[in-house]
């Protein structure tokens, strides 16, 4: 299994592009661990943020675009593919002040 943690950029929130130092981050997160490019993937991810006001009240934020950046970004530095990701289990969301997402990469 493959964990790591990545922050939630800012420039990701504001405009949805992926800035190279961004790539980098995630490229550093994941440094030196490979997958088997033969085998699927099951990936999970948890999102922390604020995903509440401070009344409680939900903010509208969506993390499925934090999701399918993260995808393709984790996808180049693997140097897979993403069809080799077989299933996506358990994209959570928890209430945090800070702001990050954990990955876990798992075979089928």
């Amino acid at each position: 299994m493959l964990n790591f943690t990545v922050p939630i950029s800012k420039s990701l929130r504001e405009n949805g592009s992926v800035p190279e130092s961004y790539k980098q981050v995630v490229r550093s997160a994941i440094a030196g661990r490979t997958v088997d490019k033969g085998k699927r993937l099951i990936v999970s991810m948890t999102f922390y943020g604020k995903w509440e006001n401070r009344d409680g009240t939900i903010r509208r934020r969506d993390h499925l675009n934090y999701q399918a950046v993260l995808i393709d970004v984790i996808c180049a530095a693997l140097h897979i593919d993403d069809s080799q990701v077989w299933h996506w289990k358990d994209v959570l969301k928890v209430q945090s002040e800070s702001e990050y997402v954990v990955v876990e990469i798992d075979y089928c």
